[in-house]
């Protein structure tokens, strides 16, 4: 992705715990010129008690005060010894980075998801990172994106076997244990994308030319209402409509 456009960073936010995001934020900070950071919830359901809102505001402010805790050394425990001053510094640095930003959290409802996402592709140079989003929602939202030609949807993958503490926060990764990866990076993903793409031409291809022979057949009718051509002509154009319709359906099945 080009560095010198700037870019609108949308989180999707599914975990409470804070550390995932910090880890993001801290990355996309420091590689991409961002105007705007946002956390979205996603309302699966029309619960009252669902309280999607609240949690998206919550992760929000728990972020902020991890990246504050982290500033200022200390880390929160007891096992680990606290952050370095290069890590201090990384995380100040980002907190700063943030007051430049414009930051916020919204809430998208399932049902409205895909009208939801064009909009936010549309928009400037949007950035989707899905780290924390569940399974079931994470591809929803990758199919919706990739459908609509967005290809900039990230995952903050750790190379490295797990330790849920500490030592899987940024400062403390070595440059071979993590990667922000691009899903669309993927030769799976950018494979079943050209398949699509082939299969969106061959149906327009097909539709456009069942179009013009219904035009045909509907001139050399109203020109020349009992010939013979007129029998011959619909014929061959009824046979070829229907043969290129047999070898999509054909191609769809085999494939």
């Amino acid at each position: 992705m080009p560095l010198d456009r700037s870019n609108r960073l949308y989180i999707f936010a599914s975990s409470d715990r804070p550390d995932p995001y910090v880890n993001v934020l801290v990355h996309a900070l420091s590689t991409y010129p961002l105007v705007e950071v946002r956390f979205i919830g996603i309302r699966e359901h029309e619960y009252s008690n669902e309280q999607v809102d609240g949690r998206v505001n919550a992760t929000l402010t728990a972020v902020y005060a991890r990246l504050e805790e982290l500033a200022s050394g200390l880390s929160g425990e007891d096992y680990s010894p606290s952050v370095d001053m290069n890590g201090r510094a990384l995380y100040r640095t980002c907190l700063e980075k943030l007051e430049d930003v414009q930051v916020g959290a919204s809430v998208i409802s399932w049902p409205e998801l895909d009208q939801r996402l064009g909009r936010l592709a549309a928009h400037g140079r949007p950035m989707f990172d899905v780290t924390t989003l569940k399974k079931n929602l994470l591809m929803d939202v990758v199919a919706l994106l990739l459908s609509r030609d967005c290809s900039d949807v990230f995952n903050f993958e750790l190379l490295k076997a797990p330790n849920y503490d500490e030592r899987d926060l940024i400062h403390a990764l070595r440059p071979n244990e993590y990667k922000y990866r691009s899903i669309a990076e993927s030769r799976h993903i950018e494979a079943a994308r050209r398949r699509m793409v082939s299969r969106s031409m061959t149906f327009r291809s097909i539709a456009w030319l069942t179009l013009a022979i219904t035009g045909i057949v509907a001139a050399v009718q109203i020109f020349f209402p009992n010939g013979w051509g007129q029998a011959a002509v619909t014929v061959i154009a009824t046979a070829t409509s229907i043969a290129a319709w047999l070898y999509f359906f054909r191609r769809e099945n085999i494939s």
